[in-house]
């Protein structure tokens, strides 16, 4: 059976609706309320993580630069229609997030 490219399934698409891209976007929400008190704070009283925080705060900055890369792997709704097409996912992301999502994942 020969497979055209509208009937191809793309590999490793997230559907957005799924319980583990919901889980996926609690843990990044977590992440951007823990920056947004800790990096005022740091700034302000000249602190340096030492210890475990290193390795915690090391861990948030590469989930955000994963984050990315999920985003280009997630389907999303547009006009109520769930778009899972790559060339569309990818598109989308640009045109929207993808500018804020990078400025965000770089270390302060």
């Amino acid at each position: 059976m020969i497979i055209t490219n509208k009937e191809k399934k793309d590999w490793f698409l997230i559907d957005p609706d799924s319980s583990l891209k919901a889980a996926w976007e609690v843990f990044g929400l977590f992440c951007i309320i823990y920056q947004s008190i800790l990096i005022p704070y740091r700034l302000c009283f000249e602190q340096e993580a030492v210890g475990f925080w290193i390795g915690i705060e090391t861990a948030i900055d590469i989930s955000f630069i994963l984050d990315i890369f999920v985003q280009f792997n997630t389907g999303f709704y547009k006009k109520g229609n769930l778009i899972n097409g790559r060339k569309e996912i990818v598109l989308n992301y640009v045109k929207t997030w993808f500018f804020f999502d990078v400025i965000a994942s770089f270390p302060y």
